[in-house]
């Protein structure tokens, strides 16, 4: 499926519509995923962006229909202006090609087996880009972004779950 498609299912239904009438001015900010190895999505919501209070009103899709869920900002004190923040989705590279991805990914067993992949499509650095986190058995993590308009990688850098803990003795 493309994000044109999750998105404009979003926009059509009833809980948007209710939303959107109070908050004019929210922007469509990034789609968030939970995907196993096998690309089954498990998790798929869109979110937008409220200015007028900072928060982020999130779309989750299921098998019931849309639930909405209104957060706070991550970062408190960023805030996000529609003329510069609003998601670009005018791209080359769309949700079914990171299958591939995920898929070259999952092959590589020198960091384990895949469990998980969190998908992102969201803007960085003002371009659009899918920000990828897969989770391999033994705590390791690859985080890898892709330019979605150009396909490119733009980072790939593998941490350790255990190195992000704090342990005390």
């Amino acid at each position: 499926m493309k994000i044109s498609e999750i998105i404009k299912s979003v926009e059509a239904s009833k809980e948007y519509n209710e939303f959107k009438k109070d908050n004019k001015d929210a922007f469509l900010l990034s789609l968030f995923f939970i995907v196993s190895p096998k690309f089954e999505i498990e998790i798929e919501q869109v979110n937008y962006f409220l200015p007028k209070n900072n928060k982020v009103m999130s779309f989750i899709l299921n098998n019931y229909g849309i639930q909405t869920k209104l957060d706070e900002l991550y970062n408190k004190q960023s805030h996000l202006e529609k003329t510069n923040n609003e998601l670009d989705t005018r791209i080359k590279v769309d949700l079914e090609e990171m299958k591939s991805v995920i898929d070259e990914k999952a092959s590589n067993k020198k960091n384990g087996d895949l469990t998980k992949t969190i998908l992102v499509f969201q803007e960085l650095n003002g371009k659009p880009c899918w920000n990828l986190t897969f989770m391999f058995s033994g705590l390791k993590l690859l985080n890898v972004i892709i330019d979605a308009k150009t396909g490119k990688i733009d980072k790939e850098e593998v941490t350790n779950l255990a190195d992000m803990m704090k342990f005390q003795k």
